[in-house]
């Protein structure tokens, strides 16, 4: 009787290393986009200024089969940077946000200055996306991880049974 390859015993447990090999570099992107929000969030924590700005005007894109799923809710605003700049933006906001203000109106926003400036309405946060994020890559990684240490396993298992025959 011959032993199985390596090969004809994978196969077998195709399952397995698929699901780990596919989960664990998913579960990787994840929590570096989250490693990657958080520092942002850090960034705006540690260096962020609050500013004023003024609405110049506001609008709407309807949605529209092509292009935007739903309605989208924009604000036009000009400020002044900290270092002096003076810089005109347009932000999507919620309509209840998009309904409260109208032009002339002072807003409050947070500017993260640098090579280029980043700005956030003032009481915003992505720390749910964060959260989110990290959680998932961590569950998708450790997942991915047990289904390899499974296959790795039940790979060793067959080997040793198809050894003592």
């Amino acid at each position: 009787m011959s032993r199985p390859s390596l090969w004809q015993l994978a196969k077998r447990n195709a399952v397995y290393l698929y699901v780990g090999l596919l989960f664990v570099p998913i579960g990787a992107v994840f929590f570096f986009v989250g490693i990657d929000l958080a520092q942002e969030e850090f960034a705006f924590a540690n260096r962020g200024r609050t500013v004023e700005a003024t609405i110049a005007d506001k609008s709407l894109e309807k949605a529209d089969f092509d292009k935007n799923s739903s309605t989208r809710y924009l604000i036009h605003y000009r400020f002044t940077s900290p270092t002096g700049t003076p810089i005109d933006e347009t932000k999507a906001v919620s309509v209840d946000e998009w309904e409260r203000l109208a032009a002339g109106d002072v807003w409050r926003i947070r500017v993260l200055p640098g090579a280029t400036i980043e700005t956030r309405v003032t009481p915003s946060s992505n720390w749910p996306g964060v959260v989110a994020f990290l959680a998932l890559g961590l569950m998708f990684i450790l997942v991915g991880i047990v289904m390899l240490m499974l296959f790795g396993r039940e790979i060793r298992r067959r080997w040793r049974l198809s050894r003592a025959h």
